[in-house]
């Protein structure tokens, strides 16, 4: 999607008529099917959500599905925060921000459940917490993009430790 590659590479503020220009659309297309930027930004986390969501409907029986979701997890909070981040900072996008935030914790309960039924992960970590751990896995954009899953595997080594159950 055009969008997702701009707002990747360039920001939030990304012109409107670059995505329209990328995605080979004439801008009033693009604006008959988002009124504004945050629309548009939403539309592409909401996307993100849903494939994060079948990630998770698709393992939902299996607990060692939990650390390489994490990990994709890692991967979306580094290519996505910036984007919204710059959705909550637009007056326009503080409310579907929020919407989304939840909506993603309450996906991430389901793998964090079961892993902490299968005694895989501390039972007082919660669907929060997963994000914030994503974000800290993420938190590497001084890599080049070339070194971006050797940092992410380093951090999640580290990490993982941390949210196991202790003895």
């Amino acid at each position: 999607m055009a969008a997702t590659e701009l707002f990747t590479e360039r920001g939030y503020e990304v012109p409107l008529e670059e995505i329209a220009a990328r995605a080979g659309l004439g801008r009033g297309t693009l604006y008959r099917n988002f009124r504004d930027r945050a629309d548009l930004a939403v539309a592409v986390l909401e996307k993100r959500l849903d494939e994060i969501a079948a990630f998770v409907d698709e393992h939902r029986d299996d607990p060692g599905a939990f650390f390489p979701f994490l990990k994709d997890l890692a991967f979306v909070a580094f290519v996505h925060t910036p984007l919204l981040e710059g959705l909550e900072a637009d007056q326009s996008g503080k409310g579907p921000a929020s919407a989304l935030r939840s909506r993603a914790e309450q996906i991430f309960a389901i793998p964090l459940d079961l892993a902490q039924r299968a005694r895989l992960v501390r039972e007082d970590l919660t669907a929060g917490d997963l994000l914030l751990a994503a974000n800290m896995l993420a938190s590497g954009h001084g890599p080049r993009v070339d070194d971006r899953g050797a940092v992410i595997d380093a951090a999640m080594k580290l990490l993982t430790e941390g949210l196991r159950p202790r003895e």
